[in-house]
């Protein structure tokens, strides 16, 4: 496992970029695009007819949003130290027409997520430093923290921001093994941690996309990466979100009731949405899927309710948005487990 330490504004550009369409002509200047073009040739391997649903502690609950901004306003809003609101998406940001509307979608989303001004944001595939300088930008009341180091490229492609102020922030590459594919091997997935501490509460929110399977005997590989989450988590008050990319039954069997996630299983990625089957994901066999969750130990030392909401509309990627709203209570001293942050 790679870990490094990551100071607040960080891993960003040292100048600032045009924020100007990503254009195939800059990708194409660039050494490392070709390990990420074929990114999302790789299929999503796993059945998706869910089993059963988790249980959360609480008065867990899930809603549905079709466009109603106001709804998930009032969602996302709120006046208490106590709860923790988290906007999470796999913006599909790859080089040229790979991953089409680039410049239009980002600006969608940013847009939107300025309505909602969540604690903090999650985001996976944004693989070019430019876009990590255009996001820092036009979000200048948050923190950011990306995964990557490296000029021009955005190892792992996680970025992280947050209005809750930050002094801790790691990244750790997942340790892919024998077996793992070059693409992923030099996409350096991993998952990156943000400790978070307000006057009622201190939890660590961790960013993670996971090894997208080519073939079934990949899945183990997916399986071990999902192993690691549970090593690094045990003990502690962790949010993991993210895009996991595993099919509710193999979640439910590698899960095995480790974490606590969210009752709504609608799929994030559906041949619905207009983006399934366009630019790199045109010849792509597509399948329905809840590729992106949140999970919380159950061992967190807070009560908590979460409550979940996807968002259809606006659509800014080939996933849908998930936001999240978690309430926390302290627990009795009796049931408190060792806080390891």
């Amino acid at each position: 496992m790679r870990l490094c330490s990551v100071a607040p504004g960080a891993c960003l550009p040292a100048g600032t970029y045009k924020s100007a369409p990503f254009t195939f002509t800059f990708y194409l200047l660039m050494p490392l695009h070709c390990w990420v073009v074929a990114f999302h040739f790789i299929g999503l391997a796993f059945s998706t007819a869910p089993e059963r649903a988790a249980t959360v502690e609480g008065s867990a609950s899930s809603a549905y949003h079709v466009g109603d901004d106001e709804r998930v306003k009032r969602f996302m809003t709120t006046a208490s130290d106590s709860v923790l609101t988290i906007l999470n998406g796999n913006l599909w940001m790859l080089p040229g027409t790979l991953a089409i509307d680039q410049q239009e979608r980002i600006d969608r989303f940013v847009t939107y997520a300025r309505q909602l001004m969540p604690h903090v944001i999650t985001l996976q595939e944004i693989w070019m430093k430019n876009q990590v300088a255009y996001l820092k930008r036009r979000f200048p009341e948050y923190q950011l923290f990306a995964s990557g180091s490296n000029e021009p490229f955005n190892e792992a492609g996680l970025v992280t921001l947050t209005r809750i102020p930050s002094d801790s922030v790691t990244f750790s590459a997942f340790d892919v093994g024998r077996g793992a594919s070059p693409l992923e091997q030099r996409a350096q997935k991993g998952y990156l941690t943000v400790r978070l501490e307000t006057a009622t509460f201190k939890a660590c929110v961790i960013n993670t996309h996971l090894y997208s399977p080519a073939s079934p005997r990949e899945h183990a590989l997916v399986a071990d990466q999902f192993e690691t989450l549970k090593r690094f988590s045990t003990g502690g008050s962790y949010f993991i979100v993210g895009d996991l990319n595993l099919a509710q039954p193999a979640f439910d069997r590698l899960n095995d009731s480790f974490f606590l996630t969210e009752e709504d299983t609608s799929h994030t990625v559906t041949p619905g949405n207009r983006y399934r089957s366009v630019g790199g994901n045109a010849s792509r066999r597509m399948k329905s899927l809840k590729s992106d969750r949140m999970l919380i130990p159950q061992a967190l030392a807070w009560r908590f309710s979460l409550q979940s909401m996807l968002i259809r509309e606006p659509v800014v990627s080939d996933h849908y948005l998930l936001a999240y709203r978690i309430e926390l209570q302290r627990r009795s001293l009796a049931h408190r487990t060792r806080e390891a942050i």
